[in-house]
């Protein structure tokens, strides 16, 4: 198995162990980069604009909105 690409926000004290690459869609970002953007967003500051939650076991119906729809906000996968 290769690498586990980790694409988060939900989790400020994340930390990569061997093997993992914590990366964001539109490219890397330094780590002090990461958490002054958590922080902002704890705070208020900044605020995530959330266009949907899906269940990930239809993660295709995901999929399927971010083609199909014009976007207003992320589309979240929850795992609980």
């Amino acid at each position: 198995m290769g690498p586990t690409a980790i694409w988060s926000l939900a989790n400020p004290d994340y930390v990569p162990s061997a093997g993992q690459s914590f990366t964001f869609v539109n490219g890397r970002i330094r780590l002090q980069d990461y958490r002054w953007l958590l922080d902002q967003l704890a705070q208020g500051t900044l605020q995530a604009v959330i266009q949907n939650t899906f269940p990930f076991t239809v993660v295709k119906s995901a999929q399927h909105e971010l083609q199909d729809k014009h976007s207003h906000g992320r589309i979240l996968l929850s795992y609980r």
